[in-house]
């Protein structure tokens, strides 16, 4: 499903670059085991750069939408240049190497055991009011089995351990449990919510996509959702690739800010590792009291009321690392509506926004 909540503000140009890298590296950091690495591998090799595309940007806009509608989480990351790629391949395997690898499997430990305390618990009511109430976020806090498969898919991927993060293909990863969790959300949604939200992938085909202007590495392009008014977009071409304008503008700035959260999070594990070892063990000793529930319900309450403190307790952990005010907010995106509407939730999810 690929709406978001009416009542959610559109997002900023400083947004999309964060959910771009977060959302690639969650990807790339999906595959951990138990295993402990040996010596750390510190070279790197950077993706060949690639021949400029000889598509225009409207083609590109649609390459994205045909991938995404077949689930492949692939078609995001082919849509960036090599630089872009190299920057969050880079950042993936310098977390790999820097976090603490003991907290981390222990980490992984905590998941699988979670995924298997949700499938043991009931499942999500039907009700006559699921169609009008049914949210991405909500069906996967309603829905046990759900979050129980994405937490399997995320600690069970092709890579093994953290040295093999440490030599990461973020690509290939993308393709494989970038596409898996396109699929689960894809079914997960069928028959959840309304029409509209069951068929959100394949109304990606509807998506009418054109080329306004083009002028040498610069372009216009409209994008109209079904039933919506069509919305348009700057776009620069980047090494042959054709970004939005404000992803373009914003992204050494705004990547250099998410990289040193990042990396200032994984030295974080070794730096506070009495903190982490206390946020560990609570986790550990939740799960100890869900999987003694005399029963599912139980179980089912017991996890809920523990995970939210649990999550309070590690926001605040990490309220020290350094945030978004503390590095200047870019301006707003290069976009306008062709005519005065506001931007369908579907929109919020294109690069620009």
């Amino acid at each position: 499903m690929l709406t978001t909540p009416n009542n959610r503000p559109p997002l900023r140009r400083s947004d999309w670059t964060q959910l771009l890298v977060v959302g690639l590296s969650l990807l790339a950091y999906s595959g951990c085991s138990d295993s402990l690495p040996t010596t750390p591998n510190e070279t790197t090799s950077p993706i060949p750069s690639t021949e400029p595309n000889d598509v225009s940007a409207d083609a590109a806009v649609r390459q994205v939408l045909d991938g995404l509608q077949k689930q492949n989480a692939r078609a995001v990351w082919d849509f960036l240049p090599s630089a872009y790629q190299n920057d969050i391949q880079q950042l993936v395997r310098d977390l790999a190497g820097r976090a603490d690898k003991a907290a981390w499997n222990r980490l992984i430990k905590i998941v699988r055991r979670t995924s298997q305390a949700l499938k043991k618990m009931p499942a999500p009511p039907t009700d006559s009011n699921a169609e009008n109430s049914a949210t991405d976020s909500a069906v996967i806090v309603r829905n046990p089995a759900l979050l129980a498969k994405l937490l399997e898919i995320a600690a069970a991927s092709d890579l093994c351990d953290m040295t093999r993060l440490q030599a990461a293909d973020v690509g290939h990863i993308c393709e494989t449990t970038g596409s898996e969790l396109l699929r689960l959300f894809a079914e997960s949604s069928s028959g959840l919510g309304s029409e509209k939200d069951r068929d959100s992938f394949a109304r990606l085909s509807q998506v009418d996509v054109r080329l306004v202007t083009a002028r040498g590495d610069t372009a216009t392009v409209t994008v109209r959702w079904p039933g919506q008014e069509p919305i348009e977009h700057l776009f620069v071409r980047v090494d042959g690739h054709w970004l939005p304008k404000s992803l373009a503008e914003s992204w050494p700035t705004e990547f250099a800010a998410i990289r040193q959260r990042g990396l200032d999070w994984a030295d974080s594990t070794t730096r506070q590792r009495e903190v982490w070892n206390t946020q560990l063990q609570t986790a550990e000793q939740l799960l100890d009291d869900v999987e003694a529930a005399p029963s599912a319900a139980a179980a089912h309450q017991r996890l809920l009321a523990g995970a939210t403190q649990l999550l309070v307790a590690w926001l605040g952990q990490s309220s020290n690392l350094p945030s978004e005010s503390d590095h200047p907010t870019p301006s707003e995106p290069a976009t306008k509506p062709i005519r005065k509407s506001k931007a369908p939730d579907t929109e919020e999810l294109l690069p620009d926004k």
